[in-house]
């Protein structure tokens, strides 16, 4: 439970500190984070992809990839092309944290640039 405790700490960690990083500098921020980390065995970081691409799967109290929260997507020729809805990594992050936030009544402003999957 502990090393459970740990990764939430370092995602907690990741996002609040570089959530609002433009992408030029998510490598950096990634590696900046692993080094803190790297003797700390608890936290025990997964290694293939950076950081970024992971979220808290709190039922297997482990790390996942974003990719996995992904819907299948169905195009629909009734739906307008500017209403449709396609869903990516960018809109099952946003829509992640959009959850959880609002469960504990916290106000949400995503901000970026358009296409990005603020529109949860």
């Amino acid at each position: 439970m502990f090393r459970f405790l740990c990764q939430i700490f370092v995602f907690c960690y990741l996002w609040a500190l570089g959530g609002n990083l433009n992408d030029e500098y998510r490598d950096s921020f990634d590696m900046f984070i692993r080094q803190q980390f790297d003797e700390n065995q608890d936290a025990k970081l997964p290694g293939t992809y950076p950081l970024w691409s992971y979220y808290i799967e709190v039922d297997s109290k482990r790390m996942d990839l974003w990719e996995r929260l992904v819907s299948s997507f169905r195009f629909d020729k009734s739906i307008s092309f500017f209403k449709m809805m396609v869903p990516t990594v960018d809109t099952a992050r946003y829509g992640y944290f959009l959850e959880r936030l609002l469960s504990v009544k916290k106000p949400v402003l995503f901000t970026g640039g358009t296409g990005v999957g603020k529109v949860v």
